[in-house]
């Protein structure tokens, strides 16, 4: 973290938080908000397209997420859910390949005739399956990338949207609620609780907008 980051992260821990508000009054300034009562503070074109992109790119990582699971493990069954988690190898001596392995040799061991054969047959089950197994192993850490964004940072944005959104709409209750303000001495209180919650805003703001980046 930079110099600057840290002290932005400082500066924003110091900012004393938004007043309470009990669910109730929150609830009706919810809805003065929808009604046009409360002014909303819009967010610029280019952060919400920036956030649509986002979206857009965690829609195509599932379809293709999907995709390669069907390629990677072709008994569905397997795959487990959440898919995004990427869990879909064959448990111990599961394996198609080293379940073939056993029969085999039992039946090898009872042939005279043609045994020689068979045993090669033993030996490339064995094989494949030590090898297919590596190949699911290999395939999930190639997609590692892939598993860490729909696991962990798609969760994070979304997470990070969220309490924006609660910031902002903190910042649009107080500056409602400022302009509703009459005696000077509630001005003065009010207009206090706006600058902290804009301040909150912008905190979170510039923090979104370097997560989106």
């Amino acid at each position: 973290m930079s110099q600057k980051h840290a002290n932005d992260a400082k500066a924003a821990a110091a900012i004393p938080p938004p007043p309470a508000r009990s669910n109730v009054k929150r609830f009706f300034l919810k809805v003065s908000e929808k009604m046009g009562g409360v002014e909303q503070t819009q967010y610029s074109a280019n952060f919400i397209e920036t956030c649509q992109e986002v979206d857009n790119y965690k829609t195509v990582l599932d379809y293709v997420n999907a995709s390669l699971m069907g390629v990677v493990q072709r008994n569905p069954k397997l795959i487990t859910n959440p898919m995004e988690r990427m869990e879909y190898e064959y448990h111990e001596n599961e394996n198609p390949f080293e379940s073939l392995y056993p029969a085999l040799k039992d039946i090898c061991g009872q042939m005279n005739n043609g045994g020689n054969e068979l045993k090669k047959q033993v030996d490339a089950a064995a094989k494949l399956g030590s090898i297919h197994r590596d190949f699911h192993r290999r395939s999930r850490r190639c997609l590692r990338s892939v598993r860490l964004f729909l696991c962990i940072e798609y969760e994070e944005l979304c997470e990070a949207r969220r309490i924006l959104n609660e910031r902002r709409q903190d910042m649009d209750f107080a500056k409602h609620e400022l302009k509703n303000a009459k005696a000077p001495e509630v001005i003065e209180m009010k207009n206090l609780v706006y600058e902290n919650a804009q301040k909150h805003f912008e905190s979170h703001l510039q923090k979104k907008k370097c997560a989106n980046l």
